[in-house]
């Protein structure tokens, strides 16, 4: 897949597809891709794109000044939150850099999203980190409509948070592959599985709400698309 970049850059850029957009997306270094893997299995989140928007403005002194963020995406809720990933908090502290976000910050709250800055701390975690890659390695795993009824009817019976192994017991079949299952569901929003520690007996199992507006990040996007 070529890489969407038309700017110089000194991080190591990749892509990949993004099952819940259904769209390409492109990264610039590992936390970036890290992240990535954290919303596609995130039931909180409905939809999100990378490398969303470029804004150019001229400063006070006549220069140009361009900023590409990392990634936007809407909650089930209908929010839209925008994100700068970077390694560490040194990085916003920079003159340069703070400056610039504040810029960029005031811009796009004023269209109605909300604004953050992210370090690696934690999605780099490495039993976080390996807690959701060990989800998303399972997103595309192949389950059937009883699987998933099986699984809803579980969570429904506990009173809407169910223990994983209840839930695993009633999809059936080895604990790997019913847990693999789940992960796909957790894809596709059918049920979901708490990803802040691994796996365990008493992980909480949830049903995710029904998002209050499917196309709010696309809707949000078009009103900055570039027009010939």
């Amino acid at each position: 897949m070529r890489i969407n970049f038309n700017y110089r850059n000194y991080f190591t850029t990749a892509a990949g597809y993004g099952e819940k957009p259904r769209r390409a997306q492109y990264f610039e270094g590992p936390y970036e891709l890290a992240l990535f893997r954290l919303l596609e299995m995130s039931t909180a989140v409905v939809d999100y794109q990378f490398q969303p928007l470029q804004m150019r403005w001229s400063t006070k002194d006549g220069r140009s000044v361009e900023y590409t963020t990392d990634v936007i995406y809407a909650t089930e809720d209908g929010e839209i939150l925008v994100e700068e990933v970077k390694a560490t908090q040194a990085y916003f502290d920079r003159s340069d850099t703070r400056d610039l976000l504040a810029l960029f910050e005031e811009r796009i709250e004023k269209a109605g999203a909300r604004f953050f800055r992210r370090t690696s701390r934690r999605i780099a975690e490495p039993t976080f980190w390996r807690t959701v890659k060990d989800a998303f390695d399972d997103r595309r795993t192949a389950y059937s409509d009883a699987d998933v009824k099986r699984a809803q009817t579980a969570v429904t019976r506990e009173g809407g948070i169910a223990p994983l192994g209840v839930v695993l017991d009633a999809v059936g079949g080895p604990g790997r592959e019913a847990q693999a299952k789940l992960n796909a569901m957790m894809l596709r929003r059918e049920v979901g599985v708490d990803l802040s520690a691994p796996p365990m007996g008493d992980t909480k199992v949830t049903l995710p709400a029904a998002p209050a507006n499917p196309d709010a990040l696309r809707a949000f996007l078009q009103r900055f698309a570039v027009r010939p």
